[in-house]
Protein backbone atom coordinates (compact mmCIF):
# COMPACT_ATOMS: atom_id res chain seq x y z
CA UNK A 1 0.00 0.00 0.00
CA UNK A 2 3.00 2.51 0.87
CA UNK A 3 4.33 1.89 -2.49
CA UNK A 4 1.34 2.75 -4.43
CA UNK A 5 0.86 5.99 -2.77
CA UNK A 6 5.03 6.72 -3.27
CA UNK A 7 4.61 5.89 -6.93
CA UNK A 8 1.72 7.93 -7.09
CA UNK A 9 3.18 10.96 -5.10
CA UNK A 10 6.39 10.48 -7.48
CA UNK A 11 3.72 10.73 -10.92
CA UNK A 12 2.04 13.71 -9.36
CA UNK A 13 5.60 15.88 -8.41
CA UNK A 14 6.63 14.79 -12.20
CA UNK A 15 3.48 16.26 -13.87
CA UNK A 16 3.58 19.63 -11.73
CA UNK A 17 7.21 19.97 -12.14
CA UNK A 18 6.47 19.00 -16.32
CA UNK A 19 3.72 21.97 -16.12
CA UNK A 20 6.06 24.44 -14.02
CA UNK A 21 8.88 24.21 -16.76
CA UNK A 22 6.48 24.60 -19.34
CA UNK A 23 4.89 27.51 -18.12
CA UNK A 24 8.52 28.96 -17.61
CA UNK A 25 9.30 28.22 -21.29
CA UNK A 26 6.16 30.04 -22.35
CA UNK A 27 6.40 32.91 -19.81
CA UNK A 28 9.91 33.31 -21.83
CA UNK A 29 9.10 32.68 -24.90
CA UNK A 30 10.27 36.47 -26.60
CA UNK A 31 13.22 37.00 -23.95
CA UNK A 32 15.90 37.02 -26.30
CA UNK A 33 18.75 34.33 -25.22
CA UNK A 34 16.47 32.38 -23.42
CA UNK A 35 16.83 28.48 -23.52
CA UNK A 36 13.87 26.43 -22.73
CA UNK A 37 14.11 23.74 -20.59
CA UNK A 38 12.14 20.28 -20.52
CA UNK A 39 11.90 17.35 -18.25
CA UNK A 40 12.87 14.18 -18.16
CA UNK A 41 11.52 11.28 -16.04
CA UNK A 42 13.06 8.27 -15.12
CA UNK A 43 11.90 4.98 -13.87
CA UNK A 44 12.95 4.19 -10.43
CA UNK A 45 13.70 0.14 -10.11
CA UNK A 46 11.31 0.25 -6.95
CA UNK A 47 8.57 2.23 -9.03
CA UNK A 48 7.78 6.02 -9.67
CA UNK A 49 9.70 8.19 -11.40
CA UNK A 50 12.65 10.96 -10.82
CA UNK A 51 12.80 13.99 -12.33
CA UNK A 52 15.38 16.08 -13.71
CA UNK A 53 14.96 19.16 -15.57
CA UNK A 54 17.42 20.13 -18.42
CA UNK A 55 18.11 22.41 -20.93
CA UNK A 56 16.64 21.83 -24.29
CA UNK A 57 19.70 21.64 -27.36
CA UNK A 58 19.73 23.64 -30.08
CA UNK A 59 21.30 22.25 -33.47
CA UNK A 60 23.34 23.95 -36.34
CA UNK A 61 22.00 27.41 -37.55
CA UNK A 62 20.58 28.55 -33.54
CA UNK A 63 19.49 32.12 -33.13
CA UNK A 64 20.36 33.43 -29.86
CA UNK A 65 17.77 36.40 -30.73
CA UNK A 66 15.03 33.90 -30.42
CA UNK A 67 14.46 31.11 -27.58
CA UNK A 68 13.62 28.20 -29.62
CA UNK A 69 10.19 27.83 -27.75
CA UNK A 70 7.74 25.62 -29.51
CA UNK A 71 4.35 27.08 -28.23
CA UNK A 72 2.34 24.42 -29.48
CA UNK A 73 4.55 21.69 -28.01
CA UNK A 74 4.31 23.45 -24.70
CA UNK A 75 0.32 23.95 -24.36
CA UNK A 76 0.78 19.52 -25.66
CA UNK A 77 3.20 19.46 -22.54
CA UNK A 78 0.56 20.72 -20.20
CA UNK A 79 -2.13 18.98 -21.49
CA UNK A 80 -0.78 15.32 -20.90
CA UNK A 81 0.85 16.59 -17.25
CA UNK A 82 -3.24 17.97 -16.15
CA UNK A 83 -3.53 13.93 -17.75
CA UNK A 84 -0.74 12.21 -15.65
CA UNK A 85 -2.13 14.46 -12.72
CA UNK A 86 -5.74 13.58 -12.91
CA UNK A 87 -4.40 9.53 -13.52
CA UNK A 88 -2.33 10.18 -9.92
CA UNK A 89 -4.94 11.38 -8.30
CA UNK A 90 -6.90 8.00 -9.10
CA UNK A 91 -4.32 6.12 -7.95
CA UNK A 92 -3.90 7.98 -4.65
CA UNK A 93 -7.74 7.60 -4.34
CA UNK A 94 -8.38 3.47 -5.05
CA UNK A 95 -5.17 3.26 -2.34
CA UNK A 96 -7.21 4.79 0.14
CA UNK A 97 -10.24 3.49 -0.92
CA UNK A 98 -8.44 -0.19 -0.26
CA UNK A 99 -7.13 0.79 2.86
CA UNK A 100 -10.67 2.07 4.10
CA UNK A 101 -11.88 -1.18 3.10
CA UNK A 102 -8.71 -3.40 4.75
CA UNK A 103 -9.11 -1.41 7.74
CA UNK A 104 -12.78 -2.10 7.97
CA UNK A 105 -12.28 -6.14 7.50
CA UNK A 106 -9.95 -6.30 10.03
CA UNK A 107 -11.78 -4.18 12.81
Amino acid sequence: MISALGRAQSGLLDASLRMDVAANNIANMNTAGFRPSQVVSVENPNGGVTSIVTQAGFGQGYDPGASGTDLVAEMASMMLARLAFSANISSLASARDSARSLFEIVA
